[in-house]
This record gives C-alpha cells, structure tokens and sequence, in this order.
C-alpha cells in the first residue's frame, strides 16, 4: 500500500492502492493506514471524491472483491451447481411449508407421535434451507428468498393440510424421493466442477434423509414404490 497524507488546514490528500474498492475500511483490517480528523471513508472514485468535505484522491484497481477468487472453482463449470442450488432451494422451501401444515393439522391415534416426528422434519428442513443459501452465497450467487417465486419453480407442491391416516408420511416420502433425486444430481455436478464442499453438503443431506426413507416405510408396515 502506497500512502501519502499531508495535513494543512482542513485538506488532505490521500493516495491509496487497493486490490479491491474500499468503503469505510476498518482500522484494523489496514493499521498501516493513517486518518484525518473527521476523514476515514473512502469513495468508490478511482479518481477523486469529497469526504466529509475534505478532498480525497485514491487510486485502485477496477476489481470488486469476490469470494469466487479464493475458492479456486471454476465459475463456468460451478454455473450448473447453482442453478441445481437455487432449484433445490424452493423445493426444499415449500417442503418445510408442508411439514408445518402436516405438524399443525394431523390427527387420530398417532397424533402425539407424528406431530412431534414432524416438528423434528420441519427443524431439521430449515437447518439445510439455510445452509443451501448460504452455499449459494459462497459460490457467488444471490439465493431468492420471495416464496412467490419459489412458487413459479417449485417440483415440489403444497400440500400438508388436514391429512387422513398415513396419506402425510405418504407426502413426506413423496417429498423426500423428489429431494434425493435432486441431492444425487447436484452432487454429480458438484464432482464435475471440482467442488468438494457442495458434494459433502449433498452427501450429509443423503444420509439423513435415507435413513428417513427407511423408517417411514418401516413405519407404514409395507413396501412401498413410486
């Protein structure tokens, strides 16, 4: 970092190199930095700005900083992964949506059983609500979050009120059938494009919800086929 501060009266002039735009940088991300009184923002100009009414000249790179840069994937081939991403993101948001109503509205004889196995379900469904955003994010995409537009995508549908007898395990494995599918693929990307953390993501979704699978057919007291 090239530096150069001189104070008269109410002026400073500073000269800064950056790799990336910097606004507001924290002091003790770069300590090596020296403040005017009142003067510590920096504009997004490359060529000059007012701070607080003190001129300011900084000159950086023309480069937004990304997390991409230091993820070592490549972009292109990791495209496919955040489109399977984005996807499984609004199945999954109406799933939860789905238990909720399955949690609140079941009755008959095994109420107090499958009212507390679906709060764990819709618990454990926003668990990885969030951590499929939150790998969005990571591969440098903007996860949706309007339930409208999970809506116009979803595979998924609503479902979940007032179910009679099994008919709500028979949604939740209906659910989680179409899930897994959808896990497999995006884990077959993920291993194309390199990217080892989405491929664990995948994984630890597989296993769990497998295990699911099994005791919900165990559960039903027949095989059952789609």
């Amino acid at each position: 970092t090239n530096q150069q501060h001189e104070r008269g009266g109410n002026q400073c002039v500073i000269t800064v190199e950056f790799p990336f735009h910097v606004v507001s940088p924290p002091r003790n991300v770069f300590p090596s930095i020296r403040f005017c009184s009142g003067c510590s923002v920096f504009q997004r100009s490359a060529l000059s700005a007012e701070c607080h009414g003190i001129d300011a000249r900084t000159r950086c790179f023309q480069k937004e900083m990304k997390t991409m840069m230091y993820l070592g994937l490549d972009e292109n081939k990791v495209q496919p992964v955040v489109k399977g991403l984005a996807q499984l993101l609004a199945d999954y948001q109406v799933f939860y949506t789905n238990l909720r109503g399955l949690h609140w509205n079941v009755k008959g004889k095994r109420f107090f059983g499958l009212h507390a196995k679906y709060e764990e379900l819709y618990n454990d469904a926003a668990e990885k609500v969030d951590e499929i955003a939150e790998r969005l994010l990571q591969l440098g995409a903007t996860p949706e979050n309007r339930f409208s537009e999970y809506l116009k995508v979803a595979t998924i549908k609503e479902s979940g009120n007032e179910p009679e007898g099994t008919e709500g395990i028979e949604t939740v494995l209906d659910n989680l059938g179409n899930l897994i599918k959808q896990e497999r693929a995006i884990a077959k990307l993920a291993a194309d494009a390199d990217d080892d953390a989405t491929v664990g993501l995948m994984d630890g979704f597989l296993a769990g919800q497998e295990k699911n699978v099994w005791m919900f057919v165990a559960f039903l007291d027949k095989s059952y086929k789609k």
